[in-house]
């Protein structure tokens, strides 16, 4: 009797802690899922390089208010593709100008599918903008 009794405490133990492992699981699963889409939830907004870099070139304070954190779609030239210093691939292009957009891709993004030379539609969200002889715009969880 006693060995029943303790079988049925711990079968409904056990159920109980599968049931909050599973909540557990879905919490992190809901999380990541935002996470991981959220170029998907953001509005973009249609650009060009030109326009953000004669902004900040106007008035930084609120150019930093209207571009940086925002999705943007820009169009550009692919310059170079290669690693940066902390081992994260970089796209680098030119839009026809002095202007280079410097951008991190997701890394779902097949960079073995893009050349040097190829005109391409960058979509990322802007993550800083440097004024300094040239403008070198920054972009972060790039697709192309």
């Amino acid at each position: 009797m006693k060995k029943n009794v303790l079988l049925v405490a711990l079968s409904s133990l056990f159920i109980v802690s599968c049931a909050e492992l599973n909540t557990a699981l879905d919490s992190v699963n809901k999380t990541l899922g935002s996470t991981l889409n959220t170029n998907s939830n953001m509005k973009v907004k249609n650009t060009s390089a030109k326009t953000i870099c004669r902004d900040f070139k106007s008035n930084s304070l609120t150019a930093r208010e209207k571009w940086f954190k925002s999705y943007v779609s820009l169009s550009g030239t692919i310059d170079s593709i290669g690693k940066t210093a902390w081992g994260n691939y970089s796209v680098d292009f030119k839009d026809g100008s002095s202007i280079s957009i410097i951008t991190i891709p997701e890394r779902t993004v097949n960079l073995k599918s893009i050349r040097v030379g190829q005109k391409k539609k960058i979509r990322g969200i802007v993550r800083d903008v440097i004024l300094a002889g040239t403008c070198n715009i920054f972009l972060e969880r790039t697709n192309f």
